[in-house]
């Protein structure tokens, strides 16, 4: 189920139950083998999200098998109508998809959505022969499926737009991925960086001493925060500000760590700043991380499906950052 606990997928549990039917007379076993079969494939159909027809060879639909919660409405009662009008958004391109499944014996599929008052729902719609004669028609609403993708569409442009480096590495501290701005930071293409060690970016010369700093930091207070010199592919180097924290799945248990390194362009030395430190390199600080944010709301601002009082809100919220 999704967050808001709509069902996505459907996930099916099969088990071997040979022992328990040995336990019973031939007779009995005979009897209960048919019943219990019969029962339990009706009741994966019933249990199954996605709304079934079965359709003969003249496009009539001889059997709904309608979930029981779906956004379009279809239900026994249109068993003997045609699949056009029983799901007219795939009226056109039924025809040719029916007998497309017919000749491969493989699944055609079509997606469509459908507006209903404010809302928009997504349907993947599949179809497949059955038998010699008649075809089954699986519709399935992807609609929850969809707006994840387009929150991780949108997730990914804020990671390739962000102007600080961002690095996902694995647990024992290898580069899994990282954005435009940690190559041009770094020196390295992505490509380049996946798999090599954190340790090569900020201290190449003692790869132990790193692995040792960033696990006891990460272990103690779940966060290395520190500011510290690094090293680009061609040799040169400068001091950054870098923040890592592990990603956690939902026992609390890490999954990754996720880095966000900047150029502390003003600072003098690889450690903390004292108390009263420089006060230009934190109005440069400052002003980078407003940078951050407005990057973040430009993204938010450019999704297509915002009302215009909230696209308009946020370009206000951009122009004051």
């Amino acid at each position: 189920r999704d967050p808001d606990g709509e069902v996505i997928f459907a996930a099916y549990f099969f088990h071997d139950i040979t022992k328990e039917r040995e336990a019973i007379s031939k007779e009995q076993q005979a009897t209960s083998n048919f019943a219990n079969s019969q029962a339990e494939k009706q009741a994966l159909v019933e249990a199954s999200p996605d709304l079934i027809i079965v359709a003969g060879p003249d496009g009539m639909v001889e059997q709904v098998v309608p979930p029981v919660s779906f956004p379009l409405h279809v239900d026994h009662s249109m068993e003997g109508h045609p699949v056009a009008e029983v799901v007219p958004p795939i009226a056109d391109d039924f025809p040719a998809l029916a007998e497309a499944a017919r000749l491969s014996g493989g699944v055609e599929t079509k997606a469509f959505s459908v507006q209903q008052g404010d809302d928009t729902y997504h349907f993947e719609c599949r179809i497949a022969r059955s038998g010699e004669r008649n075809l089954v028609i699986v519709i399935r609403d992807v609609t929850a499926a969809k707006q994840a993708e387009e929150v991780l569409r949108r997730q990914a442009l804020t990671f390739a737009s962000i102007r600080d480096a961002i690095i996902v590495a694995d647990l024992k501290g290898r580069i899994k991925d990282w954005n435009p701005a940690a190559e041009e930071m770094f020196g390295y293409s992505r490509e380049e960086a996946i798999g090599k060690g954190l340790y090569a970016l900020y201290d190449p010369d003692q790869p132990k001493r790193f692995k040792q700093t960033i696990t006891a930091a990460i272990g103690k207070s779940r966060k290395w925060e520190a500011r510290t010199e690094f090293r680009r592919q061609d040799g040169s180097g400068g001091v950054c500000e870098v923040r890592y924290t592990p990603l956690l799945d939902e026992g609390g248990r890490p999954l990754a760590l996720v880095g966000v390194s900047r150029i502390a362009e003003s600072a003098p030395a690889a450690n903390p700043a004292p108390s009263g430190g420089d006060p230009q390199g934190s109005l440069e600080s400052v002003k980078r991380s407003l940078g951050s944010l407005a990057d973040i709301v430009s993204v938010q601002e450019a999704a297509t499906d915002l009302p215009d009082e909230v696209r308009g809100v946020l370009a206000i919220s951009r122009a004051r950052l």
